[in-house]
């Protein structure tokens, strides 16, 4: 099985609800942003999937635990 390319962005939130509790996200004019921790990671706004990349971005910058994001996405490597 291959890893997938894109995420959805409904499942993003799913995960931060679950994984980060307490925190902000929204959509902005101009951009998104996520906020956890005093930590703000800026997702690329518009479509409704995100690259794995930026998946594992926000779970770096964010520092979201990586065994709770796995079990939301369990195809995607968080090494």
């Amino acid at each position: 099985m291959t890893a997938p390319r894109e995420v959805v962005k409904a499942d993003i939130r799913r995960m931060l609800d679950d994984c980060a509790p307490g925190h902000e996200s929204r959509d902005g004019k101009r951009r998104t942003v996520l906020k956890y921790q005093g930590k703000v990671h800026h997702p690329p706004k518009g479509d409704r999937t995100l690259e794995v990349g930026h998946l594992r971005k926000i779970i770096t910058q964010l520092e979201i635990d990586r065994d709770c994001a796995k079990r939301h996405f369990p195809a995607v490597s968080f090494n």
